[in-house]
């Protein structure tokens, strides 16, 4: 009987990277979702999107188009939205939830039904740290993001960075924990940019509002 279920377990297993790597070839029109990602909601992506080794996702999260995920990043429950044109590198943890320090004990099982208990209702006030990550966000490597945080449109956070608090946007962060480095670019610059919404459209178009920006065509 042992062997049987080691056996289904197995079959089982070896469906869900045949159902992964079909994903890869005839849903993304990049071919650029890696093996071993895990994705369990593709009707939340946006494609085309480009999602690397060992990078997992979940059920809630909407990821808008031409995002970039790096190799064996991990994307919390509470993590709302990732936004068009973000690029996010290898290893970084978005959405990070801390364990209440107020209670008894910061064991799961006080806080969530994780363990067959219901002590307290903190698993529902937990889930309402939502976490946004707005569009043309660049998140170096190795940086990790608390829950509740929203990193602003066109902010970069350095690599090996922590954030515990909002990013404003066009802003620059670094560190642990992260803290504003400087701004990307002038009010005049920031004003073009919000009004001409440009990550809201596609490459070719968006090309147009590049050169505009290069060439000071405010």
């Amino acid at each position: 009987m042992k062997k049987i279920c080691l056996y289904l377990k197995r079959f089982f297993f070896l469906i869900s990277k045949i159902k992964e790597n079909l994903l890869v070839l005839f849903i993304n029109p990049f071919y650029s979702i890696k093996v071993n990602s895990y994705i369990p909601n593709p009707k939340n992506i946006n494609f085309p999107v480009k999602i690397g080794y060992k990078t997992k996702l979940n059920l809630f999260t909407k990821i808008e188009k031409y995002v970039s995920l790096n190799d064996e990043c991990i994307i919390m429950n509470n993590v709302e939205k990732i936004g068009s044109y973000s690029s996010i590198s290898d290893r970084c943890y978005i959405g990070i939830e801390n364990h209440p320090m107020h209670f008894l004990s910061t064991h799961s099982g006080f806080y969530t039904n994780s363990w067959g208990f219901d002590f307290h209702n903190a698993e529902i006030d937990l889930k309402n740290k939502k976490t946004v990550i707005e569009e043309d966000v660049w998140i170096g490597y190795n940086t990790k993001v608390l829950a509740g945080c929203v990193i602003g449109r066109g902010s970069i956070i350095a690599a090996d960075s922590f954030v515990k608090t909002n990013i404003d946007p066009y802003t620059i962060w670094s560190g642990n924990p992260a803290k504003k480095v400087s701004s990307r670019f002038s009010k005049e610059q920031i004003l073009f940019l919000e009004k001409s919404e440009w990550w809201k459209k596609d490459l070719e178009e968006a090309k147009i509002i590049y050169d505009k920006f290069e060439k000071k065509i405010f």
